[in-house]
């Protein structure tokens, strides 16, 4: 009861609504309940698509230069290169968050 009396107080509600609000959360899908070993999994998914994020700002820098006319080198390789690791990451992702026993 403690821990639910802490998590209460940390979002400002007491405990029944905390419990309310979680339990709705659940069964609408907007909460998505890990075991503890499988969170920094989860921890490092997004630490990767933020990453991918900020590889997708520069990939906008270079169609920029592009659109100037300056020359950008190997530019077809590399979006290969960073499609295919989106793709992967985002797969990856959804199998842990579908999945998050295995």
């Amino acid at each position: 009861m403690a821990t639910l009396r802490i998590a209460a107080e940390r979002e400002g509600l007491d405990v029944g609504a905390f419990v309310a609000t979680s339990a709705v959360a659940v069964a609408e899908q907007k909460l998505i309940l890990l075991p503890s070993d499988r969170r920094q999994q989860v921890r490092e998914f997004v630490t990767a698509r933020v990453a991918l994020d900020r590889i997708s700002d520069n990939l906008d820098e270079i169609f920029e230069a592009l659109d100037r006319g300056e020359e950008t080198p190997d530019l077809k390789v590399v979006l290969q290169t960073v499609t295919k690791a989106v793709h992967r990451v985002e797969l990856a992702a959804d199998r842990v968050l579908r999945n998050p026993g295995e």
